[in-house]
């Protein structure tokens, strides 16, 4: 994924080009469990939040096979509806199971990270 953001210079991408950032975004994503949708991030790759704000958050879980990524699994919600903690607390159980019952599936059906990704460019 970041491969393919750095391999466009385009608005938006520009965090995928900073090494240091993607490896405290990944140490944080791994204590946590899930990623978190930027704080910066309206919806809208060339503005920032303060410039265009959708009014929604997310968190994501990666769907993991033969120890690669293949997928995530992303729960997008109403800031004013709900805070970070409250979807957390009532919802990261069953992303967590629903990526876990995805990964056993794929586990048992015999598709490994490198059939599944082989054909992708």
């Amino acid at each position: 994924m970041l491969r393919r953001l750095r391999d466009r210079d385009v608005v938006g991408h520009e965090l995928a080009h900073d090494p240091v950032a993607v490896r405290r975004i990944v140490a944080a994503t791994r204590r946590r469990g899930y990623s978190v949708r930027a704080p910066d991030f309206g919806g809208h790759y060339s503005k920032t939040r303060r410039e265009l704000d959708d009014g929604r958050s997310s968190i994501a879980m990666p769907v993991r096979s033969g120890g690669h990524v293949l997928a995530c699994v992303n729960l997008t919600w109403r800031r004013k509806a709900l805070t970070l903690t409250q979807v957390v607390d009532r919802y990261a159980g069953d992303l967590r199971t629903a990526v876990t019952t995805i990964e056993g599936r794929l586990a048992a059906s015999g598709a490994g990270a490198a059939e599944s990704v082989a054909g992708l460019p």
